[in-house]
């Protein structure tokens, strides 16, 4: 049976997919660069999945590097239900899987700048709504020492700060609610250690990546854009936004910049939207591809 992390997963999967910016996926398939992958924050293994599904370059070695050892289970599943025919090893905090053509998978159960520091070089290096969630500023500059010269460092979905609910319930209170959420994730980055806790990476990534010494070749918005059509939800939407407003209501429980009972009135009206059919969702990131 699949878990609420999983369904999460798949949610965020078909959103992603649509959302991506097009003249950047197009360049990068264009490249027709293969070899190496490393993907980082690499979750349930979406992202080899898409370029599978997209036919990408020949893909020879994928590497996904994940702190939440949770992701286990996930990251096995997504490849099972893909192929009939693998091979799986799992020892210690790493899984080996080989499918068919093979390309050898590898998941390692590490944090990602633990990993960057070995000496490992990649043709490509990808990351997927990750940026936002680690010290951009170190974490690149890492990471531009992993690529190959002439590689391909392709970030997608980075969250630049703006989220944005319809229709209105209170100019004041629905401003004052989002602004909260947005302070909760720089209080939770800067726990995390992350300079000044940024978490508006979208509009960082591309001027970082220069002063590392990279070149940027696209970037462009990939918002999540979420609106009923006829009062109904495509696929998975509408799981997908009862997530986004679980992640409201944790993060701001016990504000005390909030008293409990307009965040309760706040949520029972969004969440009377969504049952409604009228609810109408943005969150606005964007999509990176640079080189060496």
């Amino acid at each position: 049976m699949m878990n609420k992390l999983e369904k999460y997963f798949d949610a965020k999967f078909l959103i992603d997919e649509r959302s991506f910016h097009k003249p950047t996926k197009e360049l990068f398939l264009s490249a027709g660069l293969g070899g190496r992958v490393l993907d980082l924050g690499c979750g349930s293994g979406k992202m080899l999945q898409r370029f599978l599904n997209w036919e990408a370059p020949e893909i020879k070695n994928y590497t996904g590097v994940d702190s939440d050892p949770g992701m286990f289970g996930p990251f096995k599943k997504t490849f099972k239900s893909l192929f009939t025919q693998l091979q799986i090893k799992i020892e210690n905090k790493k899984i080996e899987i080989i499918i068919p053509g093979d390309i050898r998978i590898c998941f390692c159960n590490q944090k990602a700048g633990d990993f960057l520091k070995k000496e490992e070089y990649f043709e490509i290096i990808t990351a997927c709504s990750f940026f936002d969630l680690v010290d951009v500023y170190s974490l690149l500059s890492l990471t531009y020492k992993r690529l190959k010269k002439g590689g391909l460092a392709y970030f997608v979905c980075n969250f630049d700060g703006e989220t944005s609910f319809e229709p209105v319930i209170s100019p004041e209170l629905d401003e004052r609610i989002i602004k909260l959420y947005h302070g909760s994730m720089k209080e939770r980055n800067l726990k995390l250690g992350i300079s000044e806790g940024e978490y508006r990476t979208g509009r960082k990534i591309a001027p970082v990546w220069q002063r590392c010494g990279g070149k940027v070749i696209s970037l462009g918005p990939s918002d999540w854009v979420i609106y009923p059509k006829e009062r109904r939800y495509r696929g998975e939407e509408r799981y997908f936004l009862k997530a986004i407003l679980n992640f409201i209501a944790c993060s701001l429980k016990g504000n005390p910049q909030i008293d409990p009972q307009e965040l309760d009135y706040w949520l029972r009206e969004r969440y009377r939207h969504l049952k409604k059919g009228e609810l109408f969702f943005l969150a606005h990131n964007l999509d990176f591809l640079g080189t060496k």
